[in-house]
């Protein structure tokens, strides 16, 4: 398969069709895993592996983008067993130029991992691996942009002083963003304890490490707020560039 077609084409097929960023991201992460095999039919790979790869931490977030990739037949998909990984299987998206023989019968190119050709030079293929690692520097970018704002929320209605630099809270913030949640819904579940804990003895609770907690996150959210906070009673912060 020729790395940078398949890549050209891919990017064609999001401009034209609905594909949520989490699924992006995993079939990016498929798709170096089938470069670095030199494009063999199938490869394997399993759940933990990928959902690490993708900093996905919900298998339920993870299969639902998984299955649209599927569902979209970019890639097939083959459940593995026990100490058998699953496999993949990736669509070629592009269409393979034809040229006339001798004959004039049409014949297939032979792909460029194969043979190469003195317009297939190291340049291009770089070209390619920059625009992927620039739409993941995006992505990467955007969460932090999530995650100060979370961070900063949660200082001005707690009175606390986390910072951004905390592996461990960005990692749980970006955890409920990539499960499909809102800043705003993050907001929410600060507003929602705030309101139950502060000056009290559980005040103490007011982190990132309890909120967010994937097995304390839903049952916060679904929670009444019994005074909500209007817009203009929100504290104000700068925005985060």
């Amino acid at each position: 398969m020729d790395y940078i077609k398949q890549d050209s084409a891919f990017e064609s097929w999001c401009e034209n069709n609905y594909l949520p960023i989490l699924g992006y991201v995993i079939w990016r992460k498929l798709f170096k895993r089938f470069n670095r095999s030199r494009w063999c039919e199938w490869v394997t790979v399993d759940n933990l592996t990928l959902m690490a790869e993708s900093q996905i931490e919900s298998k339920t977030t993870f299969i639902r983008n998984r299955d649209l990739l599927i569902e979209a037949g970019l890639i097939q998909y083959q459940k593995g067993g026990k100490g058998n990984p699953n496999k993949y299987k990736m669509k070629q998206l592009y269409e393979e130029e034809k040229i006339l023989s001798p004959l004039n019968e049409p014949q297939t190119i032979p792909h460029s991992d194969s043979i190469r050709t003195t317009n297939d030079t190291p340049n291009d293929t770089q070209s390619a691996k920059e625009k992927v690692i620039q739409k993941e520097n995006i992505y990467n970018k955007t969460q932090n942009i999530y995650i100060a704002e979370v961070i900063d929320y949660l200082n001005l209605r707690a009175n606390k002083r986390f910072t951004k630099d905390v592996k461990t809270n960005n990692a749980l913030i970006s955890g409920r963003l990539n499960d499909g949640r809102t800043v705003d819904d993050l907001k929410y579940v600060i507003d929602v304890k705030c309101e139950e804990w502060l000056n009290t003895d559980m005040e103490k609770y007011l982190s990132p490490d309890t909120l967010f907690r994937p097995s304390h996150f839903d049952k916060y959210l679904n929670q009444k707020l019994k005074n909500p906070v209007k817009t203009d009673e929100k504290p104000k912060f700068k925005e985060v560039m």
